[in-house]
């Protein structure tokens, strides 16, 4: 009498199941053919009860053995590889894997299985069944699945679409809309790229009859307004899926007033920033809080390469009606902004302005004796008369430093020899000179961990 001997597999909240209980869970599944892969411990011992025919088991070792992680814990050893091979590249580092031997371009069960094996370091023995005997070399989980359909989500005029992912064997074909909807005046058109991964198609509408003022009429497109949805059916292998892009054309209409204003403009001067600055803009025409969402600010700040370092360089972007854009203090260059109505076709609006380097100095009385007031202050380089400057703190060209900075007193002999951090808000601050020997000193200015200025003090 032959023994039996069953296999569990065990589920959440120490549950479990035997093999031939799983196996009958199959029995009324209508499927053209089923796959299955396995990664826990005396898997194997599943193989036997699933000779049928159409299906295919892999399994990460054999009955009487236990299944490894990878060293790191990250996934099994065995199902890691055979994932990566269907999904034709490394699910952990990317990099591209080919487990195609047959260079079909499909990836088949039998493959997967042997690319899993060949790559499992583990001390374990994967297991493999099909039936019939070929049939794991004739399935494949769908490759057309892992495809995406990128393209604009706006379209004004004419729009390029293209399936990223695709299989050079597959068939495809381009529409748009719903199946089956005849238009009188289409919405869109497919004017190049049928029967390619990539589609141009153009916008259209409704025509309509213009009376001019000699009395001929004219026809006048219309373009058409709302969202449509581009579709490319893709085949292969008698395997079809349909990619899908829901895009949006604005309406004309819509467009808004986009001129930008700078909001510290208020005198007939122009103004110059420098580094440090926040230059405030904002629409000249405001929009309610709702439109305001679709309005993008893209801010750019390009450094003078002879002046300020390039990692200083920086985009930055926004949503509403106005921004706020912040300048490093060692910034010199230019700032370029765009905003862009989102909602609209080509409804922009641009501003530019120069921002010149910040010069920082301090001053005190000279000679000193028991103390000394040091002032530090801060200015532009390059002014010039008539022209307003705008910095964090000031609307002059020199004004007092409100920032952070530090004070250091050297001695050519003795080495620094006073120490002040200066907290924001104190452009003057009194250094104690007591106990000094008389001579001279260096006074050092520091800020943004960069020295800024320095000044020789004779001490008496």
């Amino acid at each position: 009498m032959g023994i039996r001997i069953l296999i569990y597999g065990n589920l959440w909240d120490n549950d479990s199941i035997r093999d031939d209980e799983f196996a009958a869970m199959f029995d009324g599944i209508k499927a053209g053919n089923v796959s299955i892969v396995m990664e826990q411990c005396y898997s194997g011992g599943f193989i036997d009860d699933f000779t049928r025919d159409n299906f295919t088991i892999a399994t990460a070792c054999s009955g009487d053995e236990v299944s490894y992680s990878r060293l790191d814990g990250s996934y099994d050893e065995f199902v890691y590889h055979w994932i990566s091979a269907v999904a034709l590249q490394d699910i952990i580092t990317g990099d591209d894997v080919n487990a195609n031997v047959d260079n079909d371009y499909v990836v088949s069960m039998h493959e997967a299985f042997e690319y899993a094996k060949q790559n499992d370091s583990q001390n374990e023995t994967p297991q493999y069944q099909s039936m019939p005997n070929d049939w794991g070399s004739k399935t494949t989980i769908n490759p057309l699945m892992i495809l995406t359909l990128d393209g604009n989500d706006k379209m004004c005029d004419v729009e390029t679409y293209q399936i990223q992912g695709l299989n050079p064997l597959a068939s495809i074909y381009w529409s748009f809309g719903e199946s089956g909807v005849a238009y009188v005046f289409p919405p869109l058109e497919i004017i190049d790229g049928q029967g390619t991964a990539q589609a141009t198609f153009k916008r259209k509408g409704e025509y309509q009859l213009y009376i001019d003022e000699n009395g001929v009429s004219h026809p006048v497109l219309i373009p058409y307004v709302g969202t449509q949805t581009i579709k490319a059916t893709v085949t292969l292998n008698g395997n079809s899926c349909v990619l899908e892009k829901e895009v949006t054309m604005p309406d004309p209409e819509d467009e808004l007033d986009m001129r930008i204003r700078d909001v510290n403009q208020t005198g007939l001067l122009p103004l110059m920033y420098f580094g440090g600055a926040t230059i405030e803009l904002a629409l000249r025409t405001p929009v309610d809080e709702e439109t305001a969402r679709n309005i993008e600010w893209e801010c750019v700040l390009e450094p003078d390469p002879n002046s300020t370092p390039a990692s200083l360089g920086m985009t930055m972007t926004f949503t509403g009606n106005s921004v706020e854009i912040p300048t490093p203090l060692a910034f010199t260059g230019t700032v370029r902004v765009t905003a862009t109505n989102t909602a609209a076709c080509n409804n922009t609006g641009t501003f530019t302005m120069e921002v010149i380097a910040s010069v920082m100095y301090i001053d005190f009385t000279n000679p000193a004796s028991g103390s000394v007031d040091i002032s530090v202050k801060e200015t532009a380089a390059g002014t010039q008369e008539g022209v307003a400057a705008m910095s964090a703190d000031a609307e002059v060209y020199a004004e007092p430093y409100m920032g952070e900075y530090r004070l250091e007193l050297w001695h050519e002999v003795y080495g620094m020899v006073r120490a002040m951090d200066v907290e924001a808000g104190n452009p003057t601050v009194t250094v104690d000179l007591g106990g000094l020997t008389p001579g001279w000193y260096y006074v050092r200015l520091i800020a943004d961990g960069e020295m800024k200025a320095v000044g020789k003090l004779m001490v008496r």
